[in-house]
């Protein structure tokens, strides 16, 4: 089901332009118009993010089949659906779709989406899984 586009509204924090779609006491589901990226607003520089994505992505996929643990392959797979997520959005829109919108007390957070969500967790996750690899070598190989 489409949701009811309520009204445009223009963020006063950082001055673009949305279409409200459910407001809320701390934050808007929004649809920015066009891509905010200055490459993706031309048709050469949407394609080039296309194939950029998507390079990037199989790249990303040969690490992950090569993963050393269970957590390196999840992280990598939440990179990769995320990435992926974001690729449909621009093949079937022309450009991502960022639906959550949060605000409070007068800070406004980047719209965003779940694809980017699952980006920025799959890079937290492979960022701690390395950092207690690499504690765990440095307090085995000072033991020794």
């Amino acid at each position: 089901m489409q949701p009811v586009l309520t009204s445009t509204i223009t963020c006063p924090q950082c001055g673009h332009q949305h279409i409200e779609t459910m407001p809320t006491d701390f934050g808007d589901g929004v649809q920015p118009r066009g891509d905010l990226r200055p490459v993706g607003k031309r048709s050469s520089g949407r394609w080039l993010l296309i194939l950029v994505t998507g390079a990037v992505s199989a790249g990303v996929a040969v690490w992950m089949a090569r993963a050393q643990s269970r957590t390196q392959a999840v992280a990598l797979g939440l990179i990769i659906g995320g990435a992926l997520g974001n690729l449909v959005d621009r093949l079937r829109h022309g450009a991502v779709t960022d639906f959550l919108d949060f605000h409070a007390q007068g800070y406004h957070w980047p719209a965003f989406n779940l694809a980017d969500s699952g980006i920025v967790l799959g890079a937290a996750l492979l960022l701690a899984a390395e950092l207690r690899a690499s504690t765990s070598r440095a307090l085995s190989g000072w033991e020794a």
